[in-house]
């Protein structure tokens, strides 16, 4: 029977130990969206101006956004994953649903042909995934989250079938079966909330 699952304490937590600075973000032009992003290459801005940004451990870092979302999704292996909804027309529709990261830092996920979430897939390839600090138990709304906005699609690939084994070992089981596949979701913009008083957009 698995060991019941203990929360992080926040002190250790990669997003707990954020700390604030001024933001660094510039205004940029924006053109059509590609069709799919490589999260190590997100670019800043915000739209806000005197925004808040919040630094990760190291100062390497420089308050870069795309090192917080890089991080976060590291450190995390669950999310939120919301799809339109195919049995009430046009409503989201969200399930809990492992994650592991593709070689382009892309979310890899595995899905069941019977689950409603692949269903609403089939029919309508937008989809968002919400992926927020488990440590933050304790004061939700202070820790770390984003909300990663692209389309999916299956992705039949021997490297990200090891990397997300590696992630999640478990599922050796449900490849055994006919109707789960991966799917990748390429990303074209995400929602990035560090905590109280930061929160930006990137666009690419």
């Amino acid at each position: 029977m698995p060991a019941p699952f203990v929360p992080k304490s926040p002190k250790h937590s990669p997003m707990a130990m954020l700390r604030s600075m001024p933001s660094t973000a510039t205004t940029s032009p924006r053109g059509p969206a590609p069709t799919g992003i490589d999260l190590a290459q997100l670019t800043t801005d915000d739209g806000v101006r005197g925004g808040v940004i919040y630094h990760p451990m190291s100062d390497a870092t420089d308050g870069d956004p795309r090192v917080q979302v890089r991080a976060l999704l590291e450190a995390e292996s669950v999310g939120l994953l919301s799809t339109l909804s195919v049995h009430r027309d046009g409503y989201p529709y969200g399930s809990l649903t492992p994650f592991a990261l593709s070689a382009r830092g892309l979310p890899l996920l595995l899905l069941s042909e019977l689950a409603a979430h692949t269903k609403g897939l089939r029919a309508d390839s937008r989809a968002c995934l919400f992926v927020g600090d488990r440590a933050a138990v304790e004061d939700p709304l202070a820790g770390a989250r984003v909300s990663l906005l692209g389309r999916a699609a299956p992705v039949a690939d021997a490297d990200a079938r090891a990397r997300y084994l590696a992630r999640h070992p478990r599922a050796e089981t449900c490849f055994q079966l006919r109707d789960f596949a991966l799917w990748e979701l390429a990303v074209e913009e995400a929602r990035l909330i560090a905590g109280f008083g930061s929160m930006r957009w990137l666009p690419f």
